[in-house]
C-alpha cells in the first residue's frame, strides 16, 4: 500500500509542479490537493510564478559595442617578454659569466695551488687539519 502525500513533503510538491513524479505519486498528490486548500493554493501560486518567469525576457540594452570584421580592425600589438640577452653584446655576457664564477669561488674560498707534489684545489674556511 502506498503512503499518502503529506503537507510537509515540499520536494515532492515541487517535483509534481515540474512534472517529475511518476503516475502513482501524481495520483496521490492530486488526491491530497483535492482535500487540502493550503497545498492547492501553494501549487497554484508556484505555478503562477513559474508561468510569470517563463514570460520574462531580458530588456534590450544599448551597450555601445560595435562589431567589426577582422579586415577592418587594426591588429593590436602583442606583448612579448623582453629578451634582454639578445641585445647585450657577447663580450659583456662573457664578462658577466666570469664575474659570477669569480664571486662564487670567492664565497667558497676556493684555493688552487701547484707544487712539486701536484695540483691541489681546496675549498672551505678551515685553516688546515687540526688533530683532535
Amino acid at each position: 500500500m502506498s503512503t499518502p502525500f503529506s503537507c510537509d513533503d515540499k520536494p515532492t510538491l515541487i517535483a509534481y509542479l515540474y512534472g517529475e513524479v511518476d503516475a502513482a505519486m501524481r495520483d496521490r498528490v492530486d488526491a491530497h490537493l483535492a482535500t487540502c486548500e493550503r497545498c492547492a493554493a501553494e501549487v497554484t501560486a508556484l505555478g503562477d510564478v513559474r508561468a510569470e518567469l517563463g514570460l520574462w525576457v531580458p530588456p534590450d540594452a544599448e551597450l555601445g559595442f560595435t562589431i567589426t570584421r577582422k579586415s577592418d580592425a587594426h591588429s593590436a600589438p602583442v606583448l612579448r617578454p623582453a629578451r634582454w640577452w639578445s641585445t647585450v653584446p657577447a663580450w659583456a655576457q662573457a664578462a658577466a659569466a666570469v664575474l659570477v664564477i669569480a664571486a662564487g669561488a670567492g664565497i667558497a674560498n676556493l684555493q688552487v695551488s701547484s707544487s712539486s707534489e701536484g695540483f691541489s684545489v681546496t675549498t672551505g674556511w678551515t685553516s688546515g687539519a687540526q688533530p683532535w
